[in-house]
């Protein structure tokens, strides 16, 4: 019997790797054309007010929610607008 060759060991591990990576990829496509996801999460989690065009990402949404639950229980944020600064001095 003959010694391993090392190069056809690992050509023979890259394609194994490229053959699983393509029949995930091929698994995601399927279960995302079967289980569509919808705008929000489409769009990268950020939400985006119609007026104002400015966006919150789902790291702030999450934590003002957070917050309201937790000073006052039961309650909901139902929209989340940006606070206009022009109350403050100008410099």
């Amino acid at each position: 019997m003959e010694d391993p060759n090392l190069i056809h060991i690992c050509a023979i591990a890259f394609l194994a790797v490229i053959c699983l990576l393509g029949f995930l990829a091929l698994m995601t496509k399927t279960i995302l054309w079967l289980f569509p996801a919808d705008q929000h999460a489409a769009r990268g989690g950020v939400e985006k007010s119609e007026k104002s065009g400015n966006t919150a990402s789902s790291e702030e949404i999450a934590a003002i929610h957070s917050a309201v639950q937790s000073l006052a229980p039961g309650w909901r944020v139902i929209r989340i607008e940006p606070q206009n600064n022009s109350h403050q001095p100008r410099k």
